[in-house]
């Protein structure tokens, strides 16, 4: 009777693991399929699908064309307040095969594969199954949506992100001198990294100062020497772009809040406690501690920032994919506990994707957008009658660029710092001299501008700004620009 029954639980054990093995491994599938269709509904888009992908191009160009990126502001060019690696994925690709956004966005989801893959070679070597690896990389995935949908487009975020990934699953291999590296690189995508590196080298030094020291060291020489030699390219413009200026916009303290209590005790609650418990039964290392508490730290300060968005949430949500989500997977699968207690575990693990999961959808442009981005080009081309054209919020909508209004607001953003001036009189000096474009379409408003506008221009016409499925949309009421205004230069 008793080997009946011990065979029978042994049944059932089995069954039931085989069933939560299937499951995860459908949660994967169904994670990764989400995520291809929603980047095939977007990389072919011809317009932008958030609007500092024109200019963000026009850097990768410039950077592959040997042209200076941090150069005075002028009215055909305002520098963005990234350092230049974030770039090179994206200049790379349109070099290769032309430039064009979705020629361009190749380069970012080539770093998107690389990062799902970094994500699960982390997890699988932190829970210690392939299944680890899996369910932390579709986290991952389908947290597409939740970071904003930001690593398919053309900008830096792709870049940045990889570099997090690739130097996490080095850190929790062993191999520290090269995850120093790739953090000091990913600093060079995006000013975050730095907090990560300083980060793990903080916690190198507390483990073992004299095996870690020479490592550390010769990482803030070789980072100091490229900033170094950025700074002597540039006459002194780098460090005034990307220090100087972000500096002076501030932090807003609610923002901040903000972040700890939505996003980490709403969205991400399972994960963080997850790290957490791993973290108090010494499951993670010292040094993964400190790039956990150094991405959280970096994803806050971000949401803090006056012009953050929701890619703000890349770092943390990363580390706590690469630690929370893979460390779910073994109490789930430990057929040494309870049949009920690895039930409790799988449900808290469906509760946490079913927090993030947004439907392919979700993102995808949409025939409207389309159809607003091919009336503003074609008002343009009727507007200047044969003639030069530019949009100053969509870069390489018209055949002349001038400066972004992204770069432009980053500058007055930070009023106090003399590039606002700068290139708010560099703008409308363009725009009031003989070389201007004949047709001009303009969502930014400011009185200096609207002033210019009136003496120099007719209004042609009057169009509603294109909604775009990622970041912040001119065509939200937040941002004021709920047209788009199409001009005309006036006939001396």
């Amino acid at each position: 009777m008793n080997t009946q029954s011990s065979a029978s639980a042994a049944d059932d054990g089995a069954r039931f693991d085989m069933l939560v093995r299937g499951t995860l491994w459908l949660l994967a599938l169904l994670a990764f399929g989400n995520l291809a269709l929603t980047v095939l509904r977007r990389i072919a888009f011809p317009y932008p699908l958030e609007w500092m992908e024109g200019a963000s191009l026009s850097h990768a160009l410039r950077l592959f064309a040997g042209d200076p990126l941090y150069v005075a502001p002028s009215g055909e060019f305002i520098p963005y307040l990234y350092p230049p690696l974030g770039y090179v994925p994206l200049g790379l690709a349109s070099v290769l095969f032309g430039a064009t956004l979705p020629i361009a966005r190749l380069g970012a989801v080539a770093c998107l594969v690389v990062t799902l893959l970094c994500v699960g070679r982390a997890g699988q070597r932190l829970g210690g199954s392939t299944l680890s690896g899996l369910l932390a990389s579709a986290t991952f995935a389908l947290g597409f949506g939740y970071t904003g949908a930001f690593l398919d487009l053309v900008r830096v975020d792709g870049c940045f992100v990889m570099l997090l990934a690739v130097g996490t699953e080095r850190t929790i291999a062993g191999g520290y001198r090269t995850a120093l590296w790739l953090f000091a690189c990913s600093a060079l995508a995006k000013q975050h990294g730095a907090l990560l590196l300083g980060a793990l080298a903080a916690a190198l030094l507390w483990l073992d100062a004299r095996r870690h020291l020479p490592s550390v060291l010769g990482v803030a020489f070789g980072l100091g020497a490229a900033f170094l030699g950025l700074q002597f390219a540039s006459s002194g413009q780098f460090a005034r772009y990307v220090l100087e200026l972000p500096m002076s916009h501030g932090l807003r303290p609610q923002l901040l809040f903000s972040f700890l209590l939505v996003d980490l005790g709403v969205y991400l609650p399972v994960l963080v406690l997850s790290m957490l418990l791993a973290g108090r039964r010494g499951a993670l290392t010292p040094p993964m501690l400190a790039l956990v508490g150094a991405a959280i730290a970096a994803s806050a300060l971000g949401r803090a920032h006056p012009g953050g968005d929701d890619n703000v949430r890349l770092p943390a949500f990363l580390l706590l994919c690469a630690t929370g989500a893979a460390l779910l997977v073994p109490p789930i699968l430990d057929r040494a506990r309870s049949t009920g207690s690895r039930a409790i575990w799988l449900v808290v693990l469906l509760v946490q994707l079913g927090v993030l999961v947004q439907p392919p959808g979700a993102h995808a442009p949409t025939q409207k957008t389309s159809a607003q981005f091919a009336a503003l080009q074609r008002a343009l081309v009727l507007c200047a009658e044969g003639g030069s054209t530019a949009a100053l919020d969509y870069s390489r909508l018209g055949n002349r660029e001038l400066a972004h209004t992204m770069a432009l607001s980053d500058l007055r953003m930070g009023s106090a710092h003399a590039l606002a001036a700068q290139g708010t009189s560099a703008l409308l000096g363009l725009l009031g001299s003989v070389s201007a474009p004949d047709a001009v379409a303009v969502g930014e408003h400011f009185q200096a501008l609207d002033a210019l506008l009136a003496r120099n221009f007719v209004l042609c016409e009057r169009l509603p700004a294109p909604r775009l499925p990622t970041g912040y949309s001119p065509g939200n009421r937040s941002q004021g620009r709920l047209e788009q205004l199409v001009y005309r230069r006036r006939v001396p």
